[in-house]
């Protein structure tokens, strides 16, 4: 069988992430792993769409970064926080069609951004729970401004890659969580994704995504979690992300009733000698969770 390659980015403030996996007699192994500091903050969401440079320096540090370590995909998939993209779990009507529940999104999205009327978005909506008897359908809805989309594709192509996946970061993480712990997809279980300025939640029940939010730090994180695990009966935590602290995994751990534990991207991917060093302890490892569920999605 032939070798798939396929690369994956994730863009974190200024910090880039990137994986690359060759998916080869049906096992994932390691090709390539590393992260910069790029130039440009990407979460300056006006300014990086605007500014006449900055797809020229984010498309030339990253070619030079992926020709660094030796990246052999023809595809790409980009991983884009919540400032770039909008993931919220929303009830709507079981009466609305497709158009209307966009139309809706459309509103929230406004409300949420404050964006110029003149910012257009490319929206889905996912049904999470199909039951007409319900005055409500809970969704998921997912939503990127249409100038981003256009960005990243002349970046890809800068590249010399074919874009593949555009999407929500921690989407990528649920992924990660489905591929590695088999074990754990009957139960339910929340995966937190802990950036700078957010807190990102999923919730899966049977492997299927219930719910997502993005939630500021200056919430209070710990009881909405505690909420979350009461409603859903949630049986398991597991979290990632480069903003997860030490300090707040040991109060989660002292402040919830269930098990926390730290998601390993790597745990049935194939790892060579040439990267087990840097990959030893776990926490070398979860930064990686979002970029390495996104390089899973191999081009079809």
């Amino acid at each position: 069988m032939k070798s798939i390659f396929h690369t994956a980015v994730v863009f974190e403030w200024n910090k880039v992430f990137c994986v690359e996996l060759e998916f080869l007699n049906g096992n994932y192994i390691l090709n390539s792993i590393g992260s910069y500091t790029s130039s440009i903050n990407t979460d300056d969401v006006d300014t990086l769409l605007k500014s006449p440079d900055s797809k020229k320096i984010i498309s030339n540090e990253l070619s030079k970064f992926l020709s660094t370590i030796k990246c052999k995909s023809n595809h790409i998939s980009f991983g884009l926080n919540s400032s770039m993209m909008f993931a919220e779990s929303l009830p709507f009507e079981p009466t609305l069609n497709r158009e209307e529940r966009i139309e809706h999104v459309t509103w929230e999205l406004y409300q949420h951004f404050h964006h110029e009327e003149s910012v257009s978005y490319a929206s889905d909506v996912f049904i999470t729970e199909e039951n007409n008897n319900l005055p409500f359908q809970q969704t998921i809805t997912v939503s990127i401004r249409q100038d981003a989309i256009s960005f990243f594709d002349d970046v890809a192509k800068c590249c010399g890659k074919e874009l593949h996946i555009l999407n929500v970061d921690h989407f990528g993480a649920e992924q990660s969580f489905l591929h590695n712990y088999l074990e754990d997809i009957p139960k339910s279980v929340i995966i937190l994704n802990c950036d700078e300025e957010t807190t990102d939640i999923s919730i899966l029940i049977n492997g299927t995504s219930k719910y997502s939010a993005s939630i500021s730090i200056k919430d209070d994180i710990i009881s909405r979690i505690n909420e979350l695990i009461i409603k859903n009966k949630i049986s398991k935590i597991f979290i990632h992300g480069r903003g997860m602290s030490a300090q707040f995994h040991e109060l989660l751990v002292s402040k919830v009733s269930i098990e926390v534990q730290l998601l390993d991207p790597f745990k049935s991917i194939k790892i060579s000698k040439q990267f087990s060093s840097q990959l030893e302890r776990i926490e070398q490892r979860h930064p990686f969770t979002s970029v390495t569920g996104l390089a899973l999605r191999l081009p079809s």
